[in-house]
């Protein structure tokens, strides 16, 4: 079947020319598809192609607050955190219900998280979790966990391997933080 295809079209022939306008990433193919030695056009047809820069997403709060957290680490001596999607749900499940006031703002639950995570994970050790409210920026939430004597104790923690991270926007706009540590 394709051997006929291509006997078929063989007989064709495209012929195209590029124009690209001043100052432009577009660039425009004027194409002609024609056949045999007469050429008789069988249509025409344009294809305009856009070239574009790469776009890079924006990295997210936590995503910004991971890379603190681990250059701080990595400063402290201590091996990076792993990331986990089962954490950072976890995390981000605690921020949504704070934020939203379903809970108060606190530790309430991170039992249960914790038991959570590990089955999610197919075990675990040491499980510890950090909250905020109110700071605007990683880098805020990061010096605020790193002046707080608890909080910084259990950033440090040198058993703990992976973490997930919560960041939600409340019902007051006010920003929620929760990070949970794994030690796996």
């Amino acid at each position: 079947m394709l051997y006929l295809l291509q006997d078929l079209l063989s007989p064709l022939w495209l012929n195209c020319r590029s124009k690209q306008g001043k100052n432009s990433s577009v660039l425009t193919l004027n194409c002609e598809l024609g056949h045999n030695e007469k050429m008789k056009y069988l249509s025409s047809f344009f294809v305009l192609l856009i070239f574009a820069t790469p776009v890079f997403a924006k990295p997210t709060l936590a995503e910004e607050y991971l890379l603190l957290m681990n250059n701080f680490r990595q400063s402290q001596g201590l091996r990076p955190l792993t990331p986990n999607t089962y954490m950072s749900s976890a995390a981000i499940k605690h921020s949504k219900n704070m934020g939203r006031k379903l809970i108060p703002f606190g530790h309430l639950g991170s039992s249960k998280r914790c038991s959570y995570v590990q089955k999610a994970m197919g075990g675990g050790n040491l499980c510890g979790e950090i909250v905020a409210q109110g700071q605007a920026t990683p880098a805020a939430v990061l010096k605020a966990w790193k002046n707080s004597l608890g909080h910084r104790k259990v950033m440090l923690e040198s058993r703990y391997t992976h973490t997930g991270i919560g960041v939600v926007r409340g019902i007051n706009g006010t920003l929620y933080w929760t990070q949970i540590f794994l030690e796996r």
